[in-house]
């Protein structure tokens, strides 16, 4: 199974120093607290059993929660979906 990417790239991502950033991770943890998880490249990354996630953007927070329970991303899928086929018709009769 191929990992999780972020969705979004972020403001301070961290994904062009994951190496470097790993190398300083401890090999095994319980808990993986993420103060501010933009755009999620080092939790998706290191791929932790558990995770603590926050960040200020409270928008962003309410994506990851639609994304953690399966009802919540499969209605978002389906709105994505409409959107992009009405956004294709728009175009089409323009």
């Amino acid at each position: 199974m191929s990992k999780i990417r972020p969705f979004v790239k972020w403001a301070g991502g961290k994904r062009q120093i994951i190496d470097k950033l790993i190398s300083y991770a401890p090999k095994k943890f319980n808990k993986y607290y993420e103060p501010f998880i933009g755009g999620g490249a080092f939790l998706f990354e290191l791929e932790p059993k558990t995770a603590v996630i926050n960040d200020y953007n409270t928008e962003l927070i309410n994506v990851y929660k639609c994304f953690s329970d399966e009802s919540k991303y499969k209605k978002i899928l389906s709105l994505l979906d409409e959107y992009e086929e009405n956004t294709v018709k728009s175009f089409i009769m323009k």
